[in-house]
């Protein structure tokens, strides 16, 4: 399958960029991957910011094409913008997008899988991604260093981001009504997850699609309300095991504090929103699988 990766990305996001989903894009079995199936990644961003993306993606050894986009405007406006224009790019040439967000972290390993899942015709593929603190994650973290997916869940909840603490079903007080996000370590390195708004990060786009966002003025429908449209014409795929594909996502540690409430007794994994998607992702449990140290 052959596709183009998608970065939105500028400002102080490049240092996340580089370290965070650049770093493990550069591991070796999601590096071959890309060389393998990447026609071309398209990276928007600011025009100071042109060198320093050219020169640390170099060793990609694949295409890199840096578009100048306007970075005074509302961030997620501009995110549509180019996203309606990456996915125009997707269905002229036959391709499938790769969401490769800036701050996103692919445990070695996980695009194959994205695209492997992918070969249906026109679905897309979600993961359940986890926050991590980024402060405290990139303190340990070594991109050069690969991680597989069992690593880098491991690392990921020993950094958790306070978004995530707060949403453990065996707290009194949970954020899951408002965050979406549910879970439950089980033992023995394996974590229950109940996650409402997985994002998708391989994307078969159709005319449809950008249609779709033409209409939108809401500027975070990509994972709050386009996925219902693709559950509605069954090309929702949601990942359910970390062994096949995980993705941490730095968050700083000031930033997406959604509130507290008490626990809906018996309804651990309430949600507050009711789009379709959200409710059909509530029959999903996904598991996840720290390697264990003992």
């Amino acid at each position: 399958m052959k596709l183009r990766a998608f970065t939105v990305v500028w400002g102080g996001y490049v240092d996340f960029f580089e370290r965070g989903c650049l770093a493990s894009c550069l591991w070796p079995l999601n590096l071959q991957t890309l060389r393998h199936d990447a026609d071309v990644w398209d990276i928007f961003t600011a025009a100071a910011d042109v060198p320093r993306i050219e020169a640390v993606t170099a060793a990609l050894r694949i295409p890199v094409q840096c578009h100048i986009v306007p970075t005074d405007r509302d961030p997620a406006l501009v995110f549509k913008a180019c996203l309606i224009e990456e996915m125009r790019r997707c269905v002229h040439h036959n391709q499938a997008l790769l969401m490769a967000v800036p701050d996103s972290i692919f445990g070695d390993g996980t695009l194959e899988t994205l695209l492997m899942l992918g070969q249906p015709k026109d679905v897309c593929i979600a993961v359940p991604h986890v926050r991590v603190e980024a402060e405290a994650f990139l303190e340990t973290f070594d991109g050069a260093i690969p991680l597989d997916n069992p690593a880098l869940v491991a690392a990921s909840f020993a950094a958790l981001h306070k978004t995530w603490v707060e949403a453990d079903a065996d707290r009194r007080s949970t954020n899951s009504f408002c965050s979406g996000v549910s879970w439950r370590a089980l033992g023995r390195g394996l974590y229950s997850v109940s996650h409402r708004l997985p994002t998708a990060f391989l994307v078969k786009p159709l005319p449809s699609d950008i249609e779709f966002f033409v209409a939108q003025k809401y500027g975070g429908a990509y994972d709050h309300v386009w996925p219902s449209k693709l559950v509605k014409e069954q090309r929702h795929r949601v990942v359910g095991s970390s062994d096949a594909a995980f993705v941490a996502e730095l968050t700083l540690a000031a930033e997406n504090h959604p509130p507290e409430r008490l626990v809906v007794p018996g309804e651990p994994d309430y949600f507050n929103w009711e789009h379709e998607h959200n409710v059909v992702n509530r029959n999903t449990v996904s598991i996840f699988r720290a390697r264990d140290a003992s």
